[in-house]
């Protein structure tokens, strides 16, 4: 499904396509301010994607259990797949999570879900809104910079006790130096648009699934924007390679005249 966003004073379509979360601009296909952050390192992602795979071992090699080749080799093959079906069902409950508190700012009639990590991460939300004043004024916003061309969908722009605040929503495990980046390109793309907006603050709505909630305030913005300008600098410069050698190739395998 295609959605069009007009920025900009409707000067600026920018088009989406949800089925491969891609954006673009006149046909033309723009980098993602996700998809910049994604060249970041992420060093704690190799020690639980490792976790994921012992905790896996662990539950399915039990003393006085054999195993004959073919078990082995079947083994092994899911454990080294255990971070991923970890990851895929982390990223359903974040989208739904998200889907939720979407539909709550937009005033929807809305029962509480069954599932227990759902409902824990919500209620933490719900929580921390009755412990603040807070407005909100736009969620699940597309912007666009002009400036260094690029697109994201922010989370939400609200007053919090009086304060014009950007937040991203996370349920992740923890929070970590490269979400403050990508808070950074959106709030970048925002002012570019809409400058007379002043924010008084910025952060991680942290709402884990284990109980755990804080919002994280971004303390070194333009520490964060130099982040995410380098990411992108990066990122444009990776995929330029990778167009220059796909042409390589194209060009090798050329018949000859």
């Amino acid at each position: 499904m295609i959605t069009k966003n007009l920025l900009y004073n409707e000067t600026v379509q920018i088009d989406f396509n949800s089925f491969n979360h891609a954006y673009s601009k006149d046909g033309e296909g723009l980098a993602s301010v996700t998809g910049i952050t994604g060249t970041i390192n992420k060093p704690a992602l190799i020690g639980w994607a490792v976790g994921e795979c012992v905790n896996y071992l662990t539950e399915k090699i039990k003393p006085g259990i054999s195993f004959d080749e073919v078990a082995l080799v079947e083994l092994f093959s899911e454990a080294k797949k255990a971070h991923t079906k970890s990851k895929d069902k982390s990223a359903d409950i974040g989208s739904l999570v998200h889907d939720w508190v979407r539909r709550y700012i937009n005033k929807e009639n809305l029962e509480m879900p069954i599932n227990e990590q759902l409902r824990t991460s919500i209620n933490n939300f719900l929580t921390w809104e009755k412990d603040h004043v807070v407005k909100f004024l736009a969620s699940e916003q597309v912007v666009y910079s002009k400036k260094y061309n690029y697109c994201g969908t922010f989370d939400n722009n609200c007053m919090v006790d009086g304060e014009l605040t950007l937040i991203d929503l996370k349920t992740s495990s923890g929070v970590y130096d490269e979400m403050f980046a990508q808070l950074a390109g959106y709030e970048q793309a925002r002012c570019e648009e809409f400058p007379e907006e002043k924010y008084k603050k910025r952060g991680i709505l942290w709402i884990s699934r284990n109980g755990d909630f804080d919002f994280v305030e971004s303390k070194f913005p333009e520490m964060a924007l130099a982040m995410f300008l380098g990411a992108r600098e990066i990122f444009n410069a990776q995929k330029f390679y990778k167009q220059e050698y796909f042409k390589q190739k194209e060009r090798k395998n050329e018949p000859a005249k």
